[in-house]
């Protein structure tokens, strides 16, 4: 409600990017879909191929430019190429890279003087996050039944979802931020990155 804007980013020159159509390596984009099979069995896609490398390799190019802010669409784990539907907030997904190529993209634009902000993506998940997959295996006994705004169980049967959604699509549950252990769950993904990869903000 009183948001202090750090003086840097009202100085920014800021270019935004989704991954998945921005490149494979420097000046080369081609379509190129890549899929990959999860720890826990679910199939990531992505639809042009670009990734993180490709971010990498291009990042002089964008510094002539007079970029000194590299926003990132959503880069975590999630089922579909526009990867807002995330399945795992604490690794970036590997139709895009892997967390070590993260941690060298951040590095490089640090070195560069540009900074990273990252797409958190906290108004929803996808149905395939474990904790929505409990809400729907356990109903209102789940520990996480209210973490989401679930209007009646089962929260999805023959005659569709009975739970808010993004753009009232099944795929994609509201996550209830006003629920204090979903707040803390939250800002720990929040401080994660920000501990851990040395990011320096983030578009909610």
């Amino acid at each position: 409600d009183t948001p202090h804007v750090p003086l840097w980013l009202k100085e920014s020159v800021a270019y935004q990017i989704f991954p998945d159509s921005f490149a494979q390596g420097e000046g080369r984009m081609e379509e190129k879909p890549a899929s990959h099979v999860t720890p826990d069995g679910l199939t990531v896609t992505s639809r042009l191929g670009g990734t993180l490398r490709g971010v990498i390799d291009n990042l002089p190019y964008l510094r002539e430019l007079g970029i000194n802010l590299l926003y990132l669409n959503p880069i975590f784990v999630a089922l579909s190429y526009h990867k807002y539907d995330i399945v795992d907030y604490y690794h970036i997904d590997p139709c895009l890279g892997t967390d070590e190529e993260f941690r060298e993209l951040v590095q490089k634009c640090h070195a560069m003087g540009m900074r990273v902000m990252l797409d958190l993506v906290f108004n929803h998940l996808s149905q395939a996050h474990p904790l929505f997959r409990d809400v729907l295996e356990k109903g209102a006994a789940s520990p996480y039944a209210d973490w989401f705004w679930v209007h009646r169980y089962p929260a999805k049967d023959e005659s569709g979802h009975h739970y808010e959604s993004f753009a009232f699509l099944e795929e994609m549950p509201k996550i209830r931020t006003d629920n204090p252990d979903t707040a803390d769950y939250l800002l720990d993904i929040a401080r994660y990155w920000l501990r851990e990869y040395d990011v320096d903000g983030y578009r909610l």
